[in-house]
């Protein structure tokens, strides 16, 4: 259902138009990471050419929404968010569009003037420069953290098959290891045609790309095209767990290689330490993690290109271990004398942070004091501090704000307790043992 906005301002997101994520190997695509992709069929191929990326009628359809002051659901993360009055990846929309979008078409018009007379043939609606493409790689993936599902993990797909969750004709659809040669073909053309000119920041995840074999095609074919291309930079997400040295090593080979002609920068997904990151990122082995963490930083200082960078899931979970966290972080950036950046990711449903009482505002505080501390004092302007404390800062804001139980959706925290029980009776862990900060809480939601 789409709904007409009561709002009148903030309405356009630019993210629709030049934020392209791509499956490469599920064959879909979409606009922003957070709403659902559309497959891509050979029909679409057929019919839209090297404009089924980012100009497929969809995601035209989803742009010219926004321009008549409608809210489709596919961006209920957004809407959600900015509701409950915390801050989302839209920002400040409408300057984002005017800034990042508007400037691409060379008119006179107004943005008033478009939004009054635009329809579904207008070039408004066309995507024509791409600030970040988003290169995902399938859901073959080494972990099952407790926020993910089967969709972007295949050991959580193996997991529901093995409970019969899932059939088996689902489980190898989810897990689908190759390339659609179709896809393949017509991706390298429209990088090659429009891309690779036209784009500012590259990032490519998984799954988790250091087990999936087609991630190093990709990192080959990046080298091979680096000459001739714009000046992009290129992220790479990835979990670091691999204790396959000849994969690891050969992650550093690319890196290096990469990094004499652009800025690549590593995202590690992190955002709790030892045990309990062990719990939320199931399959991780939090020594062989922080092993291959530090050969990175090394790796870092000796090619001045190769950045590396935190990208936490803020989830509820993983509030109380926050404050040790971002001293965790803090005291690497010190002993490696070099700068680590951060950017934050924040977990929905069942595991969002914003479903916590005011007694939980301790921990996000004694984080923002490090975070300020770290911002103002030791490394300003350097360190993407500023962005970290932003969103921890909204986090923060709303739990503070919950008083009490009925403040929050304690059906959701029941829910959640029942997927922790759930987890542990498949994965042999105990929720009860390694988050005993939270059973009080637990506690008093179960009596109601």
């Amino acid at each position: 259902m789409i709904i007409t906005w009561k709002i009148t301002v903030n309405k356009l997101c630019d993210k629709r138009w030049n934020y392209a994520n791509i499956d490469l190997i599920k064959g879909r695509t979409g606009t922003c990471c957070l709403p659902p992709t559309i497959k891509i069929t050979n029909q679409d191929i057929n019919d839209y050419g090297l404009d089924v990326f980012v100009n497929h009628p969809y995601l035209k359809k989803r742009r010219l929404e926004m321009f008549k002051n409608l809210q489709h659901p596919d961006c209920k993360t957004c809407w959600n968010l900015e509701q409950a009055g915390a801050t989302s990846m839209r920002g400040n929309s409408d300057t984002n569009y005017l800034n990042n979008v508007y400037s691409t078409y060379k008119t006179d018009n107004n943005l008033s003037t478009i939004c009054n007379e635009i329809d579904e043939n207008s070039e408004y609606l066309e995507s024509k420069e791409i600030d970040l493409l988003e290169i995902s790689i399938g859901s073959t993936c080494d972990l099952k953290c407790v926020y993910c599902s089967k969709n972007c993990s295949s050991q959580w797909a193996l997991e529901d098959f093995a409970n019969n969750n899932i059939t088996k004709e689902e489980f190898k659809s989810l897990t689908r290891k190759d390339v659609d040669p179709a896809i393949d073909k017509v991706f390298w053309e429209w990088y090659n045609d429009f891309a690779k000119f036209n784009v500012k920041h590259i990032n490519i995840k998984g799954g988790e790309p250091l087990v999936i074999p087609y991630f190093y095609e990709i990192m080959e074919k990046l080298i091979m095209y680096s000459n001739d291309s714009a000046d992009f930079d290129v992220t790479i997400i990835t979990n670091l767990n691999t204790s396959n040295e000849a994969r690891i090593n050969l992650f550093f080979d690319y890196l290096a290689q990469l990094q004499k002609t652009r800025l690549v920068h590593v995202y590690v997904s992190m955002e709790s330490l030892y045990e309990k990151a062990e719990y939320i990122r199931n399959g991780l082995q939090w020594e062989n993690f922080e092993k291959n963490l530090r050969n990175l930083i090394v790796l870092s200082r000796q090619n001045s290109n190769i950045n590396v960078a935190f990208m936490p899931t803020i989830n509820l979970l993983s509030i109380t271990s926050l404050p040790k966290f971002v001293i965790w972080i803090k005291e690497l950036q010190e002993q490696y004398h070099g700068l680590l950046t951060a950017k934050c990711n924040m977990a929905d449903n069942e595991f969002s942070p914003l479903n916590l009482t005011y007694h939980f505002a301790k921990y996000t505080q004694e984080a923002l004091d490090t975070i300020k501390f770290m911002r103002d004092k030791r490394f300003p302007g350097q360190w993407d501090w500023q962005n970290f404390y932003k969103h921890i800062e909204g986090i923060h804001n709303v739990i503070e704000s919950n008083i009490n139980l009925d403040a929050i959706n304690t059906k959701s925290i029941k829910k959640l307790i029942n997927l922790l029980e759930k987890i542990d009776k498949n994965r042999h862990t105990d929720y009860k043992v390694t988050f005993k900060d939270y059973l009080k809480f637990f506690d008093k939601v179960q009596a109601i």
